[in-house]
């Protein structure tokens, strides 16, 4: 296969990955249609598994082409079936209501029939809504509203997700944020999880890490392993106040022992940076290989970055396989794998230098919130390599970086400004984002007043 085909394959892949996101809003609808029209992978799906892995699964192990004949095969029966189902629905409902008046017994068995019913219902409003119906949305959002009140918590995180991307309503974050956090009152591990990540992220409430990782606290003590991983990297990057390599090693491992492949990716990263720990590249490898072959991109992408630099002694350069790892990261989805893969091919490293396609795989990694990957993208703009020289496309690209803290595109900005490329100059602002970048970073230094 030619390179240009295989960039088409991993474009086909990204695509794919979309349309599956916008037809199956959660992971049961997906497991639905994995069941239905990919049986074998939907065999090896196992509970430990999150969403992210599961699609890796699927578009790892079938031909792009595969799975869009059978997506639009399910799309196009969803359509023709949907009124003959709600018809099928109202019939059965009237059906289990007359039994259930009848038979006090039958009545309860009845009535589990309904809710399971009732769900399958939901998975088709589900499917009708992320195929942007706005009836259908609209639709959603009243039968959440009725079984939250009935006091049913999945109903109530469903409701908190359509308030938080304001899908058949008004969007309303905070109101999202408040049930999220009632769930979590109510010992729901999930509503913990989506209240950490709501603080983490500053939605619906200014940015809180120490609020988040008390969320992320109670919902890895109750036994959910992605937010252990999650509450391992708070303390990598040293949320409490400082950095505390000893603690994201405890639960990095307690998610790696329970299963959890981005746990084994996390203690995979101690071990190869030496953080807490004697640094054991053996030990790393083998952490992140698990991880990788579990579907995991982050580790794919660091497995690339020990072939590409290469440890004296214990693994051997091997440039063809770091561009492997780093193309199989960015297929799962990860956006550090597409801008690594961005880098080999704009500097001609192990691979033939493609500026072009360098700026592909930067966008992609920018795409998938990659900070390095944006950055890279407004390098490229900068000095029009790629063959496209546009200083305000840069400046958009470097603010972006900046913007989700990462210090080189912060001075980047600076320089700008000190240019005046794009943005009128303007010494002072140059400072303000050199001091800025120098507050992230050590690397940097800061600026006097009359620079």
């Amino acid at each position: 296969m030619s390179s240009d085909e295989s960039l088409s394959e991993d474009s086909i892949r990204a695509q794919l990955r979309v349309q599956l996101r916008k037809s199956f809003i959660d992971i049961e609808s997906f497991n639905a249609f994995c069941i239905d029209y990919f049986h074998d992978i939907a065999k090896r799906f196992t509970a430990e598994m999150d969403r992210l892995a599961r699609e890796n699964l699927l578009l790892l192990t079938n031909h792009p082409h595969a799975i869009d004949q059978q997506l639009q095969c399910f799309i196009s029966l969803s359509q023709q079936t949907r009124k003959a189902s709600r018809r099928r629905y109202a019939l059965w409902a009237a059906f289990v209501f007359v039994i259930s008046a009848l038979v006090g017994l039958v009545a309860y068995v009845a009535g589990e029939r309904v809710e399971r019913r009732i769900r399958s219902t939901h998975h088709r409003l589900l499917s009708e809504c992320s195929r942007e119906s706005e009836y259908g949305c609209t639709q959603l959002v009243k039968h959440y509203q009725t079984r939250c009140a009935l006091g049913d918590p999945d109903d109530c995180l469903g409701l908190a997700v359509m308030y938080e991307t304001g899908q058949g309503t008004a969007k309303n974050p905070g109101r999202a944020l408040s049930i999220y956090e009632q769930q979590c009152s109510y010992g729901d591990n999930v509503g913990c999880f989506n209240s950490g990540s709501m603080y983490k992220r500053g939605r619906g409430t200014p940015k809180d890490q120490q609020k988040a990782g008390e969320y992320f606290q109670r919902s890895c003590d109750g036994g959910l392993m992605s937010r252990c991983v999650s509450l391992g990297r708070l303390y990598e990057s040293g949320f409490s106040g400082k950095i505390n390599y000893k603690e994201a090693f405890v639960y990095y491992k307690k998610a790696c022992l329970s299963g959890h492949v981005t746990g084994c990716g996390g203690l995979g990263s101690l071990y190869d940076l030496g953080n807490g720990i004697v640094k054991d590249i053996n030990e790393s490898y083998r952490l992140y290989l698990e991880a990788c072959e579990g579907g995991d991109p982050l580790a794919c992408k660091n497995l690339g970055t020990l072939y590409e630099t290469g440890e004296p002694g214990i693994l051997t350069r091997d440039l063809d396989k770091a561009a492997a790892y780093y193309k199989l990261s960015c297929e799962m989805g990860g956006g550090y794998g597409c801008t690594s893969m961005g880098v080999l091919l704009r500097n001609g490293i192990g691979l033939a230098k493609d500026t072009t396609k360098a700026l592909v795989f930067y966008k992609l990694g920018c795409e998938r919130e990659h900070a390095r990957g944006c950055n890279n993208v407004g390098v490229m703009y900068e000095t029009g390599d790629g063959g496209a020289l546009n200083y305000e496309t840069a400046y958009l690209y470097y603010q972006s970086a900046c913007d989700s803290g990462f210090a080189l595109a912060c001075w980047n900005v600076g320089l700008m400004y000190e240019a005046g490329r794009f943005v009128p100059k303007d010494q002072k602002k140059a400072n303000q984002m050199f001091s800025l970048a120098c507050s992230m970073d050590e690397k940097f230094t800061c600026p006097n007043e009359t620079r």
